[in-house]
């Protein structure tokens, strides 16, 4: 099974362009994020479960994500940040001098974020509605996306 119907079809899926002209020099990470960001809140069983289908084959025959990252999907540590939260929660609790520095730089990523989605987000949400809807609403079956 092919995700795509015919040639053009294909070949409009490599296009760069995203709406109103805007261009991304190179679009497969973005494609692939948003299929691993919609099956992000599947459970573990699902995930495995979807990884044997065609829809997930058909993903990765036609590039839109990697064996590597459907391989990552049924991993026992995708999407546990459990150790994550117990770590960060421990050195908090120790004074590691670290979680202040972590604190410190996640505040400043905060800051330099917030003005990114300033400066780009009138363009960008409209090709996440075009990524969402081109990549994951039809490629990705229902019961597998995190919605």
């Amino acid at each position: 099974m092919a995700i795509f119907t015919s040639v053009a079809d294909s070949v409009f899926a490599e296009t760069t362009i995203i709406d109103d002209g805007v261009q991304l020099k190179n679009p497969k990470p973005i494609r692939e994020a948003f299929v691993v960001e919609a099956l992000r809140g599947a459970s573990k069983e699902s995930l495995r479960e979807f990884v044997k289908t065609p829809h997930a084959r058909a993903l990765v025959e036609n590039e839109i994500i990697s064996p590597d990252s459907l391989e990552t999907l049924t991993k026992d540590t995708f999407n546990d940040r459990s150790i994550e939260l117990m770590v960060c929660h421990m050195a908090h609790e120790n004074g590691d001098d670290r979680w202040d520095e972590l604190v410190r730089h996640r505040a400043e990523e905060r800051r330099l974020l917030n003005e990114l989605i300033r400066d780009y987000s009138d363009v960008a949400a409209p090709a996440c509605n075009r990524f969402r809807g081109e990549f994951v609403d039809k490629y990705v079956p229902k019961e597998y996306q995190n919605v």
